[in-house]
């Protein structure tokens, strides 16, 4: 499975680990199964990457890192909104950048800092994971994100994506959609 870390180990604590574990054991099987903490999008998604190919972003974690520190241009912001056929502002909030310092950095021709270009790099690996979820809808895409989650403990998304913790998160929920495992 290309696009997948799959690392297995003994879970035997988790209601949905619980039932997999009892039925395998029934078989004599090995009873090993993958959290859903492991849950990586993969190429075989309906939206692979789409938004990281889009705006020029490296799909590998050191390739992005390298991204991040190389100074990313405050052009991306507009180029995301087109991208997501949204406001610019709308964009800014998501990463939690003034629109004033995105239009400051385009006038001087200054990069965004490494925290700013982080957050813009969360800001894509949420949207891309709500696209993958609507089906390339990007109206729904963004109306999930503001729509308060159970799976989050009633907050929206879009609340979350300042942090990387929160940026994991929301990616984590829509895995755990998309696999059927709501906890």
């Amino acid at each position: 499975m290309q696009g997948h870390l799959v690392v297995n180990f003994p879970l035997k604590t988790t209601v949905w680990g619980r039932i997999a574990h009892e039925r395998s054991c029934l078989y004599n099987e090995e009873c090993y199964m993958m959290p859903y903490a492991t849950y990586h999008p993969s190429s075989d998604a309906v939206t692979p990457n789409r938004l990281l190919e889009g705006l020029g972003i490296p799909r590998d974690p050191l390739g992005a890192h390298l991204w991040i520190v190389a100074g990313v241009a405050p052009g991306i912001i507009h180029r995301l909104a087109e991208l997501m056929s949204a406001d610019i502002g709308l964009i800014c909030r998501l990463a939690g950048i003034s629109r004033h310092t995105v239009a400051r950095k385009l006038r001087i021709g200054a990069p965004l800092s490494i925290s700013q270009g982080a957050r813009v790099y969360g800001v894509v690996q949420a949207l891309n994971a709500a696209l993958s979820l609507n089906k390339n809808d990007t109206a729904k895409a963004l109306s999930w994100l503001n729509r308060p989650a159970w799976g989050l403990g009633g907050v929206a998304p879009a609340t979350l994506l300042n942090t990387p913790m929160g940026v994991q998160a929301v990616v984590n929920l829509v895995g755990r959609i998309q696999h059927g495992v709501c906890n």
